[in-house]
């Protein structure tokens, strides 16, 4: 972690895989821990498909990769909703370095935003679920958001395929 990162990434080699979010939250950016924000659906939806134990909690994050899981967001010195945070080239080469030295076997990016930044297309180019090209030899995923801020347009149906993907390799 850098001393400006608000959380500390989960990346390293031997991932099955990795999520990718675009920054952290404010409660996550205040306890340090990501996906805590009020009403998040990221760790309960975690549980409920099977990635990781019924008892797993978030501050218990930095024990992802014993479930073969990563963590990362495309911003990490900044914090807030998706729409005020503002992406650099620097953000888009930071994460895709991390990423190729992972060589995760899937990314999934949580929300369409933080796909769209680092593919660098509109969120309407994006798909929810796998994505029809990968990313140097990684399965792409993209999840509908689990931020309360999204309730509209949540979709647990692309995270059960995730599951079931991730349950295959």
């Amino acid at each position: 972690m850098s001393k400006a990162d608000i959380i500390d990434d989960i990346v390293a080699p031997g991932l099955t895989v990795i999520f990718c979010g675009m920054a952290a939250g404010p409660r996550s950016a205040r306890e340090k821990t990501p996906y805590v924000g009020p009403n998040n659906k990221f760790w309960p939806t975690l549980r409920h498909i099977g990635l990781v134990p019924a008892d797993f909690q978030p501050h218990d994050f930095r024990r992802l990769p014993e479930h073969g899981i990563g963590l990362t967001d495309v911003a990490k010195t900044q914090w807030g909703a998706d729409s005020k945070i503002v992406v650099t080239a620097r953000d888009v080469t930071r994460l895709r370095n991390a990423l190729r030295r992972a060589r995760p076997r899937l990314i999934a990016f949580v929300g369409k935003t933080a796909a769209s930044h680092f593919f660098g297309c509109a969120t309407q180019d994006l798909r929810l679920g796998p994505q029809a090209e990968p990313w140097e030899g990684a399965t792409v995923f993209v999840l509908s958001s689990p931020s309360a801020r999204a309730h509209t347009h949540w979709r647990p149906e692309c995270w059960h395929a995730l599951a079931s993907l991730v349950r295959r390799t």
